[in-house]
């Protein structure tokens, strides 16, 4: 019965590896492509400064995504130190890093002046 299964499934894989074969067609226009792309790209141009860089990462670690991500922990950690599971230094730990992850421009700001 393996056997027969065998035979079936080999014959249908050649029949669609047979279909599958690029035309000529195809072939000689698939490198032509390739080169037209190379020649019409464009460079990108990266960001001039580290001042962007460094503002584009002030803006992820600020926005609402984090923000939510950020009362989804404490509540989290709220609820295993009601329940028990949860020491008040896990507590302490995820509200002092939100704490300081969302008010470090302010920290900044402070000590630069």
């Amino acid at each position: 019965m393996f056997r027969i299964w065998k035979i079936k499934a080999e014959s249908r894989l050649d029949a669609l590896l047979a279909r599958l074969k690029p035309s000529p067609l195809m072939a000689r226009a698939l490198p032509l492509s390739l080169l037209a792309s190379l020649l019409i790209a464009e460079p990108a141009f990266a960001q001039a400064n580290f001042e962007g860089l460094a503002d584009n990462i002030l803006g992820l670690l600020s926005n609402g995504l984090l923000r939510t991500l950020a009362i989804i922990a404490i509540i989290v950690v709220g609820l295993l130190w009601f329940l028990g599971r949860a020491s008040v230094q896990m507590l302490v730990t995820v509200v002092v890093g939100v704490v300081i992850v969302f008010s470090a421009p302010w920290i900044v700001d402070t000590i630069t002046g």
